[in-house]
């Protein structure tokens, strides 16, 4: 089952890659808003993932963070800088050996977090990071949460250093 949602996942990015390649769907490629926020609607995470559900993630956050640092372990080294988009809580950056670490967070219960309790830099938006400026950007079962994949992509590749890596 998770590889079949990996692979889903790969699949449909691939998908809106080659979309957005052929300028098929332009209006989306090319907007760095999403549809919610053109719409000025609440999105699900405005409505249901509040302080309540972050106080309950956390065991769940801790235990994710130490798993999931094979995703970067071979990558990061203490002189990078390092960015995590839908850093949540911040477990997984927080234990990165980076000497500068940029999390990317929509979630305000979840940045708030990551900001007072761990101490982390943390934003709302890949546009608040400057341009060239890591090393290392890890984003980890996030993208397909985000309401234009792509244009989250094209966020991150635009913070990127030359030679940088992306792993999502």
């Amino acid at each position: 089952l998770i590889a079949r949602h990996s692979l889903t996942c790969a699949l449909v990015y691939v998908f809106f890659a080659v979309l957005s390649v052929l300028r098929v769907v332009p209006e989306i490629a090319e907007t760095t808003k999403t549809p919610s926020a053109i719409a000025g609607h609440k999105t699900i995470n405005e409505r249901y993932y509040n302080e309540t559900y972050m106080e309950w993630q956390q065991p769940l956050n801790k235990i994710g963070a130490l798993y999931k640092k094979r995703y970067w372990r071979d990558h990061v080294a203490h002189d990078m800088s390092c960015a995590e988009f839908g850093c949540s809580t911040g477990f997984i950056l927080h234990s990165m050996p980076c000497r500068e670490k940029w999390g990317i967070e929509l979630n305000d219960a979840a940045r708030n977090y990551a900001q007072q309790i761990l101490g982390l830099n943390v934003v709302q938006s890949a546009s608040e990071v400057p341009s060239s400026s890591q090393d290392f950007v890890l984003s980890s079962s996030v993208l397909e949460h985000a309401e234009c994949p792509i244009c989250e992509l094209r966020q991150l590749y635009r913070i990127l250093k030359p030679g940088g890596i992306i792993s999502v």
